[in-house]
């Protein structure tokens, strides 16, 4: 790759992760604020870059915890922390309409270090062709919803606590996902690696997500910290549920020619109060023109998938 494509490339990553969020979230202030109008204003250019500036300064701060060994690795490593910081700026600004200060920096910082912590925790093959600054910072990355969540919505713990207490267990769902996953085929190491930080990020994403819909259900109530904690992890489970069952359909061939009623079983150790996971069962086919199961169904003798689109 040519110096230009790279530097194309990484102005391309750096609208997507900073710049698209930052100034969704000026847009999103300016929306219930009341102060919308035909064209962009200067006050919205000036909030919008100094979101920015906040992001790649925070970012930068982060970018050397990571210890890169090259110049060429510390400007990649800065630009993921920069999208991390830019996802929680963008968040707080769009809540508040405040720019961040010296105690939500400090926030965000002491949040990033447990992060960081928990991100290291992975054991990951060296290897140049999955993240070339440093492996680390691509789970840091990945956890960024997670972050997010947590210093969002009032737990009644320290971010850096609730990070370690809820991370542990997210990454333990993600470890026991990419298992499954890979029942049956030969380990490569790099890919398993690879796959293990695409059901982190996925992971991380699905428990960001039952916290929105369980604030919400609260409509402006003060919740109790540890009930609303637990009622946040069973609807991330009951999600994580639908995803053991397609993976268990997935990988079993038993499974899809309706031989076996369950599917690989994924051990986890419940959190608190929360139930111990159930037994993964099989999606139950829908009546209908359409099946999402049969996706993952192999064609018979050229034939569709059963449950498929006629």
């Amino acid at each position: 790759m040519t110096r230009e494509s790279k530097q194309a490339q990484a102005l391309l990553r750096v609208f997507e992760s900073l710049a698209v969020p930052l100034m969704g979230a000026v847009d999103e202030v300016l929306s219930w604020s009341g102060n919308t109008g035909d064209t962009p204003t200067e006050e919205t250019a000036r909030q919008f870059a100094s979101l920015l500036s906040s992001s790649i300064a925070t970012g930068t701060q982060m970018a050397g915890k990571l210890n890169a060994g090259s110049q060429e690795d510390l400007e990649a490593a800065r630009l993921k922390t920069s999208s991390l910081a830019a996802q929680v700026i963008a968040q707080h600004y769009a809540l508040t309409g405040q720019m961040p200060d010296d105690e939500f920096n400090q926030r965000l910082m002491d949040a990033y270090n447990a992060t960081l912590s928990l991100a290291g925790s992975f054991s990951y093959p060296g290897d140049d062709n999955n993240d070339p600054a440093d492996p680390v910072a691509a789970r840091t990355l990945a956890l960024a919803p997670f972050v997010a969540a947590v210093m969002r919505f009032p737990f009644g713990q320290t971010d850096d606590k609730l990070i370690r207490r809820l991370g542990e267990d997210l990454c333990e769902r993600a470890s026991n996902l990419t298992e499954a996953f890979s029942v049956g085929q030969p380990r490569d190491e790099t890919l398993y690696a690879a796959r293990e930080l695409s059901f982190l990020k996925g992971c991380a994403g699905l428990l960001a997500r039952a916290c929105d819909i369980e604030m919400n259900r609260l409509n402006g109530q003060d919740p109790d910290p540890e009930a609303l904690l637990d009622a946040v992890w069973k609807r991330f489970e009951d999600g994580l549920d639908v995803l053991r069952a397609v993976i268990g359909f997935a990988v079993d061939p038993n499974m899809q020619s309706g031989a076996s009623d369950t599917a690989p079983a994924i051990k986890t150790a419940p959190r608190g109060a929360v139930p111990a996971q159930k037994p993964m069962q099989e999606a139950p086919a829908q009546e209908g023109p359409f099946n999402p199961m049969a996706f993952f169904s192999k064609p018979q003798d050229g034939k569709q998938a059963a449950g498929g689109a006629k």
